[in-house]
């Protein structure tokens, strides 16, 4: 969810270079665009396409997967593997491939920064609670251990359930219904969050 959030963005008009920075500013370990580059574009869209299988009619498909059409089967811009994604990886140097900004270009309203970095946190700390409540995740703790370690979400945030509890509850819960309303379902709490709001007012 934080690499499909961080395509998400470029085609919403954030530089790919702005992305790539609030995503580490953010605390993970590299960008999103990056990221995917190394998983393989190919197999990012292959994990949508198996979400969509999965939850049939109820399946949204995420805004990133047009992006990741466009990438692919347009462009013939893969991943790593392929010398070739977001990033050119052929050359000496790495570095944003600079035809990004034509295929998706720049807008300048797009949103602060602030927003960018709380975005790219709440689309993993959302999907691990999700994992939660299909119990795919079997404790809170097992969320928290495995997000560090797993796929690096920020250690000094103790993981993606604890970061709740440090922004609170009830913040957390108006923050999704913000981020909800403009960007769609996919910031939706799941209900076993609310619960959990509620369990701690009564």
């Amino acid at each position: 969810t934080y690499i499909l959030e961080g395509i998400t963005m470029l085609q919403e008009g954030v530089p790919a270079s702005v992305i790539e920075n609030l995503g580490r500013k953010a605390g993970m370990p590299i960008g999103p665009l990056q990221w995917a580059d190394e998983r393989s574009l190919e197999l990012v869209w292959r994990y949508e396409k198996q979400a969509a299988e999965h939850y049939g009619k109820k399946y949204v498909e995420h805004p990133a997967v047009s992006v990741l059409k466009t990438m692919i089967q347009e462009l013939s811009r893969k991943g790593k593997a392929s010398g070739k994604g977001f990033y050119d990886w052929s050359g000496k140097e790495v570095k944003i491939w600079n035809g990004l900004d034509e295929h998706f270009p720049n807008d300048p309203a797009a949103q602060p920064y602030q927003q960018i970095i709380e975005r790219l946190q709440f689309a993993q700390i959302i999907e691990a609670v999700w994992c939660i409540q299909e119990k795919v995740i079997n404790s809170v703790e097992e969320a928290n251990i495995g997000s560090i370690f797993g796929w690096g979400f920020p250690d000094f945030k103790g993981g993606v359930i604890q970061y709740i509890s440090s922004y609170g509850i009830d913040k957390f819960l108006h923050k999704c219904a913000e981020l909800e309303a403009v960007h769609g379902q996919r910031f939706s709490a799941p209900s076993w969050l609310r619960k959990k709001w509620t369990a701690t007012t009564n």
